[in-house]
């Protein structure tokens, strides 16, 4: 069964063992059984919840929760296609996911996928990343101040390597 219909991008329903969830674009450090089990026993009294946002291929951006909840209970769950934007890993955009709807994650997991951006992503803007993150761009800058400052320098060295390199040759 396909996850959505290409044509119209509506919500289908699916089983959950027809998606995939890779932990590596994953923002934390693990599932809460408990909001698992907690959305589980909401799913057997009738509960409905959004519908978890997949990409194309299947994977699942969005309500990992969710996900294993309609797994544990054994009911179709409903999926809607997103896109994850392309100056941005899957791991941002499934945090920032979690800022909009579902169970956020802790300030530490948020300033562990900041620093990991920075370091893997030096082109997502500060700003950008708050945004993401849900939180303020002060606190992004204070979370991956020592990475910043640490290319800086690198950036220095070189720029100074090079000036004594081209001052060596003219002489």
């Amino acid at each position: 069964m396909s996850v959505v219909d290409a044509n119209t991008g509506e919500v289908v329903l699916v089983a959950p063992d027809t998606l995939t969830f890779n932990p590596d674009n994953y923002g934390r450090e693990a599932v809460d059984q408990s909001t698992v089990d907690d959305y589980a026993e909401a799913l057997r009294s009738g509960a409905e919840f959004p519908a978890i946002e997949v990409y194309a291929d299947g994977e699942i951006a969005g309500g990992v929760h969710r996900w294993h909840a309609h797994s544990a209970v054994g009911l179709d769950i409903r999926t809607v296609v997103v896109e994850c934007p392309e100056n941005m890993s899957r791991r941002v955009f499934s945090a920032s996911l979690n800022v909009r709807n579902g169970k956020r994650q802790t300030r530490k997991e948020l300033e562990r996928i900041a620093i990991d951006e920075a370091r893997g992503n030096p082109d997502l803007s500060q700003t950008d990343l708050a945004d993401a993150l849900g939180v303020a761009r002060s606190t992004v800058q204070r979370w991956v101040a020592p990475i910043t400052q640490a290319a800086d320098r690198t950036r220095k060295l070189k720029a100074s390597l090079l000036l004594d390199a081209e001052w060596t040759q003219a002489k």
